[in-house]
């Protein structure tokens, strides 16, 4: 499970560097965290980009990070202003320690832009601690010396940025198949492998849910019946992400949003069981996860699915996919699952699957437990 300390940016403005430095080597590592932590949520309303602030607030120099080397990015006399600079960390910084580990614990860290990130982190911290000391008689390090520091960590947060941008930019166009490898192998001839599962529709996400039962089933093998129902008739995509009834009675299912549609399938079959949760947005993934994990309705680790629980996968590169389990047998985790390699299908996993983030069981009557701050998987 990732927490949000897995997560931490953390630059140490060299001892020698003039107050205006710091505060731009400070708000470029809150910058660069607001960055990782919209990567790692997918949370758009907050997309923190310093270098446009900068720029808006006419700190940056009129070439700003194209002026010729040895020239300063920045706009004369800006370290009298350091003041605004500092405001604008301390905004960020809060921003960023309002993300709690729930947000971030299906997030998986093997994610190749945030390992660009932290490489590109890494590099820019070794050059400040290889930062000159203060020039003899003086308190500060030479102004150029301070200059090129104040560079590249602009210049690294900018390629931050790009990294980022590139990475929300798959997700948002394309229906991307997730890669997920199944460890379980069955007979047959058929593997249970996956084939790929594409990416629902990414909308922000927040750690607090205003999300609500609105009503309760009486058995959740009704959500298996409903599910099974629709497998039946058989369900296709025509265009993109374009939704058709492959049997003789066609039509669309009331799940085609248009889009990614595999947390919508799985949230129509619960409301049509009567398990109605008003989720902070019903077609993301990753929003259904954080809900579920508000009300408590989060299967504890090591509690085995049953039959009607929503399973949720990583997301991670663009990824994010969620099924219904239609039963369990042994080690061995039977799922119906929508917009699985552009269909509804049936899948197979182990219950060990390490790309299974956890389960989600439908809610009763009863009070739920409370919400753990584990992830089953």
């Amino acid at each position: 499970m990732t927490t949000r300390a897995d997560l931490e940016i953390d630059l140490d403005p060299p001892p020698a560097a003039r107050p205006g430095a710091v505060a731009v080597i400070e708000a470029v590592e809150e910058c660069i965290q607001g960055q990782v932590l919209l990567l790692a949520t997918n949370d758009t309303s907050y997309d923190p980009d310093l270098l446009a602030w900068l720029r808006t607030q006419g700190l940056l120099s009129s070439g700003g990070l194209d002026a010729p080397e040895g020239e300063s990015v920045m706009a004369d006399r800006y370290g009298e202003h350091h003041g605004r600079i500092e405001d604008e960390t301390d905004e960020m910084r809060r921003r960023n320690d309002s993300v709690n580990n729930s947000t971030v614990s299906a997030f998986d860290t093997t994610n190749q832009t945030f390992q660009d990130i932290m490489s590109k982190v890494e590099a820019l911290q070794d050059e400040l601690a290889q930062a000159p000391g203060p020039v003899e008689g003086e308190q500060h390090m030479p102004i150029d010396a301070e200059y090129a520091l104040i560079r590249s960590a602009l210049t690294t947060l900018d390629d931050v940025i790009g990294l980022v941008d590139d990475a929300q930019t798959g997700m948002e166009t394309h229906a991307e198949e997730i890669d997920r490898s199944n460890p379980y192998t069955g007979n047959g001839g058929n593997s249970g492998t996956s084939g790929g599962s594409s990416p629902s529709n990414y909308h922000s996400v927040t750690a607090a849910s205003d999300a609500k039962v609105l009503a309760v089933g009486d058995a959740p093998n009704d959500i298996v019946a409903f599910a099974r129902k629709e497998l039946n008739r058989g369900v296709g995509e025509f265009g993109e992400d374009n939704l058709r009834y492959l049997d003789r009675r066609g039509g669309k299912p009331d799940y085609d949003i248009g889009g990614a549609w595999c947390s919508a399938f799985a949230t129509d079959m619960w409301k049509r069981a009567g398990y109605n949760v008003d989720w902070t947005y019903k077609d993301r993934v990753q929003t259904v996860w954080n809900d579920a994990n508000a009300m408590g309705l989060n299967r504890p680790e090591g509690e085995a699915p049953q039959p009607g629980d929503l399973i949720v996968f990583k997301w991670s590169d663009g990824g994010d996919h969620i099924g219904i389990v239609d039963r369990v047998e042994g080690n061995t985790v039977h799922t119906i699952e929508g917009n699985s390699s552009d269909s509804l299908t049936t899948r197979k996993y182990s219950l060990n699957d390490p790309e299974v983030v956890g389960y989600v069981r439908p809610p009763a009557d009863e009070p739920a437990p409370e919400p753990s701050s584990t992830v089953a998987v």
